[in-house]
């Protein structure tokens, strides 16, 4: 369909953690050297409800689906993903992987939840707590 249409590289970038991710379009270039931002609006066969599945949402889940690696959950990662129908190994894939922890705030977030645990020894006198899972004395 992209060579039909005279489409030599469609770009996406990617960029996921935490359970959710984006892939988002940066450019189409065309055979004549134009760019566009936007893939056209071209029927590529039906959806499971019997919509026209468009080439733009297609080529966007395909890139979502291209790396191996799981960049949209728990750390993530980021990168960009080429599709190129001239070129002979006609798709590309850059991404890196976040490793365990590299996440900015998440020290912040450990002295935030610090705040709410109380030492036994210095807590304020009140009623007994009841703690669940634990036998009562």
């Amino acid at each position: 369909m992209l060579r039909a249409l005279q489409i030599t590289e469609v770009s996406f970038s990617l960029n996921g953690g935490g359970d959710q991710g984006e892939t988002d379009l940066d450019h189409v270039r065309y055979h004549d050297g134009t760019e566009n931002m936007s893939i056209p609006e071209v029927p590529v066969g039906i959806d499971a409800v019997g919509r026209p599945a468009m080439l733009c949402y297609a080529l966007s889940e395909f890139a979502a689906d291209l790396p191996e690696g799981d960049w949209c959950n728990n750390e993530g990662g980021y990168g960009t993903v080429t599709i190129q129908p001239f070129a002979d190994c006609p798709c590309d894939c850059d991404m890196t992987y976040r490793q365990d922890g590299d996440w900015e705030d998440d020290d912040e977030l450990d002295d935030d939840l610090e705040a709410f645990v109380l030492d036994p020894e210095t807590a304020p006198a009140g009623p007994p707590a009841i703690i669940i899972g634990e036998a009562q004395a």
